[in-house]
């Protein structure tokens, strides 16, 4: 994905989450769901590129 694409994935994810968390009250583990789906375990993802190496996470189920 060239660099300009990438930052319009990142921006729109962050955008999106902002909404669904003002839009609503949730709990928290559904809001960090819904942030970090794209996270991959080894710390590729976006958009704070978490890894967790052999631990399942509820963004985990997401993504």
């Amino acid at each position: 994905m060239s660099c300009a694409g990438r930052r319009f994935e990142y921006d729109h994810q962050l955008q999106g989450n902002q909404g669904f968390r003002e839009s609503a009250r949730r709990p928290f583990r559904v809001i960090a769901a819904v942030r970090h789906h794209h996270e991959d375990y080894d710390g590729g993802g976006y958009p704070d590129g978490l890894a967790s190496p052999g631990q399942v996470t509820p963004c985990s189920f997401c993504s």
